[in-house]
């Protein structure tokens, strides 16, 4: 059977950027796809799994969840989606995809995909300008990954009650153009068949 719409899985790493999620999700679904997310042990500290499942209509993919049924969730994960998505993506998880370090579910995942993978930091200017940073994001780009790269922008920092420039990841809109534009044409048909997760 051939199937048209996009299958996309997003991986959270423990950024405070994953507050803004749900944002994200509802623009990526302008895009007619079905979404499964995937969440580290740290990214559920800024926010719960079920906001997420009521958006997504899918049951949101967590470490606890793989050592409870024993199954390789991941192996499935990949096996279904047609594109995986770190967002948002630490510099700690990046440091361990770029060096084969699979210690959870997402790492794993990212790791084991034969799909295209985009990887979404968001950190610091500090940590962004590391070259250890820089290191790792260039092994992540040497593996075909693409990497959206974090800007410069507007950002209002309450503490303050000011706007500021900082980096920080697109906005939701801005990353659905970018994203749109890097789908255009990628993903027409598939007869893939989706395991249960």
């Amino acid at each position: 059977m051939i199937r048209t719409k996009l299958r996309v899985a997003i991986g959270c790493s423990g950024s405070i950027g994953v507050i803004n999620l749900p944002q994200y999700l509802v623009e990526l679904q302008k895009i007619d796809c079905e979404i499964k997310v995937v969440m580290s042990e740290s990214s559920r500290k800024f926010l719960q799994p079920m906001v997420i499942e009521s958006l997504v209509h899918n049951e949101v993919i967590t470490d606890e969840m793989q050592k409870g049924t024993g199954e390789a969730l991941h192996m499935r994960l990949i096996q279904w989606c047609d594109l995986l998505i770190v967002l948002p993506a630490t510099a700690n998880t990046i440091g361990k995809i770029a060096n084969g370090i699979a210690d959870n579910v997402l790492t794993t995942a990212v790791i084991a995909c034969n799909n295209p993978v985009i990887i979404i930091p968001n950190m610091n200017e500090s940590m962004w300008a590391s070259k250890i940073v820089t290191k790792n994001v260039e092994a992540l780009k040497s593996f075909d990954f693409t990497v959206i790269e974090p800007i410069l922008q507007n950002t209002y920092i309450s503490s303050e009650k000011s706007y500021k420039q900082t980096l920080s990841m697109l906005q939701p809109k801005q990353l659905l153009n970018v994203l749109n534009h890097l789908l255009e044409g990628s993903f027409t048909e598939t007869n893939r068949k989706e395991p249960s997760i």
